[in-house]
């Protein structure tokens, strides 16, 4: 907790105190403004960096964006902070605590707090798409399927790449997720029409697709992603075998969800799978990938390195990774690095598809989450009436999971885990 306080208090100082500098708030500020002046949001203004969000997104910051720009850009930064340490307290609750003894959540914390300073050190958006889909990760499993679509549905009104997860989520959980997916992506999209006229919320709409296709289009040096690799090989890259393969990853993610949910007895795992697949996805095939980008996944790669410490070999494989992808994640030490390694900019994408193959294994094998102790694990305990809640409701979750399984003819471990052994 202190950590993440200093981090906040941090940012929020050289938010205000340097509000020009590292930083792309301004960007957000002015798009929210320009919706309310009735000015396109597509377009280049001055030397700031075009907007590429939604106009429902820019209408959501208006809040915020009425505030002078140093104070804003506190706020935002701080928020940031506080809605991504609410959310990671929140997945370790509900989906990743197992296994672990009750000091391990501040060793979590930690690490997930050291990969994600870069990302939230310039104020970009990617910690409230994180914090949203750990919020909904944490929501599946308390069954709460409203509020879970809801959270699935508004980052992609951020940024497109979480409708990568979301689809992943239904392909897992078809009846409960699909049709009300649906049904909050219509109540956003219309959300412009309460504040404009038709015609310019129609045409806001086509300036966004506009620029969306214009961004895909433009490859900037930046970007670290799956490309990247093969750029370093020096060989020709195909824009569309890499759409190809794209899709392939996609699908093979969704088959391997879907698997990890019908093998496992905890489908927590396919919780955790589905969230950290559609994340790698994105690193390695989305949109946009670029170095502080990888602070997205690497606090599920800090779980995973806590998870694996005890086994010989995965414990080397994970904590590489994550080494490896929160140091390169810091543009300076990648350009450091970069004058004695010409290809040292492959490693951060190769850092995803490593985590990426551990969680496919991970998925493959059905490993339960829960320990030994009990099926809702021992270190949520009963001793206060919210941790009780919270295990009753993770068991409820199983056991929901479990006779879903007995309907479809489906052979189900036991969730005994006597019965098991």
């Amino acid at each position: 907790m202190t950590f993440w306080c200093a981090l906040a208090l941090i940012i929020a100082v050289k938010s205000a105190a340097f509000s020009g500098r590292h930083t792309v708030w301004p960007i957000f500020e002015e798009a929210s403004r320009h919706w309310w002046a009735g000015q396109s949001l597509y377009v280049q203004y001055g030397d700031r960096d075009l907007f590429r969000y939604s106009p429902t997104f820019a209408i959501a910051l208006t809040p915020v964006a009425v505030l002078p720009t140093w104070l804003g850009g506190s706020v935002w930064g701080a928020l940031s902070v506080f809605l991504l340490y609410s959310s990671l307290q929140s997945l370790w609750r509900w989906v990743l605590h197992d296994h672990f003894q009750p000091t391990d959540r501040h060793v979590f914390m930690l690490l997930a707090g050291l990969g994600a300073a870069p990302m939230v050190w310039n104020l970009q958006s990617n910690a409230i798409v994180l914090a949203l889909l750990a919020f909904g990760a944490a929501t599946v499993v308390r069954q709460r399927w409203w509020t879970a679509a809801a959270l699935f549905t508004l980052p992609v009104f951020i940024k497109l790449w979480p409708a990568a997860i979301a689809m992943l989520f239904a392909a897992c959980w078809p009846r409960q997720l699909i049709g009300r997916l649906a049904a909050i992506t219509a109540i956003l999209l219309a959300v412009p029409f309460l504040t404009a006229s038709p015609e310019q919320v129609i045409a806001t709409y086509q300036d966004w697709g506009r620029s969306l296709g214009q961004d895909q289009a433009a490859r900037r040096p930046a970007y670290r992603d799956a490309l990247t690799i093969w750029a370093v090989t020096g060989l020709p890259a195909d824009p569309t075998a890499f759409r190809v393969v794209g899709l392939g990853a996609a699908a093979g993610a969704a088959l391997v969800c879907w698997f990890s949910l019908r093998r496992a007895s905890d489908p927590r795992q396919a919780v955790l799978v589905a969230l950290g697949l559609g994340v790698c996805w994105e690193l390695l095939f989305g949109p946009g990938s670029e170095q502080n980008t990888y602070g997205v996944v690497l606090p599920l790669v800090g779980w995973a390195a806590l998870f694996t410490r005890d086994r010989r070999y995965e414990r080397y494989w994970v904590a590489a990774t994550f080494t490896a992808m929160a140091l390169l994640s810091c543009g300076d030490v990648e350009s450091g690095l970069g004058k004695l390694f010409p290809g040292i900019r492959a490693v951060l994408p190769a850092t995803a598809a490593s985590f990426a193959v551990w969680l496919t294994w991970f998925g493959l094998r059905g490993e339960a989450l829960a320990a030994v102790g009990g099926p809702a694990g021992d270190s949520l305990r009963s001793d206060s009436p919210e941790n009780a809640d919270a295990a009753a409701k993770i068991l409820h979750f199983r056991i929901t999971h479990h006779d879903n399984r007995l309907s479809d003819n489906t052979p189900s471990p036991s969730l005994d885990p006597a019965a098991r052994d």
